[in-house]
């Protein structure tokens, strides 16, 4: 009797074990599937990406760190002001999601983490600087002045006119996945820098 009673435990904590497996497979929520993906199911998009507020996506922190000011990217705001953005000397500002502009002045800082559009000319001066993360960055025209800085961290920049990089200039890759095309010219006056690792996709520089 007792034989047998041990067997029917045995059997039944078998198939409790099994069935807890099971539901903890089937209850993986979309969140996860998403993260394991590697894929938005709305936008297509490649990569480790979650989706925010406001129906936008942006790379969580973990997927940012190697520059400095993007390691907090996933905690900052969207962009709601006007669409001609000017950011003073000595100004700081982050945003993350995406974005669309008709102008982009930077004189001081901008952080900036997923997609950002800007229809006419990005101008970077006063020695300004612009962080790019984990997204694209497009513009019509992109202008690096004296002394100012374009660092890019795992993103695209796509110029669709001309690439002018002044005395100065800088532009810094940062991680394994950066590209730069641009389909205007690349202007260059006086001595520039061009570091780190990333696709030359019209092979201009």
């Amino acid at each position: 009797m007792k034989i047998k009673t041990i067997g029917f435990l045995l059997i039944a904590s078998i198939f409790i074990v099994s069935c807890d497996k099971s539901a903890q497979d089937y209850d993986e929520t979309p969140e996860q599937e998403l993260f394991h993906s590697h894929k938005d199911p709305q936008t297509g998009v490649e990569g480790k990406w979650h989706r925010g507020p406001e129906g936008t996506v942006w790379p969580p922190p973990e997927e940012t760190g190697l520059i400095k000011d993007l390691v907090d990217c996933g905690n900052t705001v969207h962009y709601k002001g006007k669409s001609s953005l000017i950011i003073p000397p000595r100004e700081v500002q982050s945003y993350h999601g995406l974005t669309s502009l008709k102008n982009l002045k930077v004189q001081g800082k901008l952080n900036f983490c997923g997609d950002l559009t800007v229809e006419n000319t990005i101008s970077v001066n006063s020695t300004g600087s612009i962080n790019i993360g984990v997204g694209t960055l497009t513009a019509a025209d992109l202008r690096i002045g004296y002394g100012s800085h374009l660092n890019v961290e795992n993103a695209a920049i796509i110029v669709n006119g001309d690439l002018i990089l002044d005395d100065g200039a800088m532009i810094e890759f940062f991680g394994d996945h950066n590209s730069l095309e641009v389909r205007g010219e690349v202007i260059k006056h006086g001595q520039v820098d061009v570091a780190g690792s990333f696709t030359d996709v019209s092979k201009k520089l």
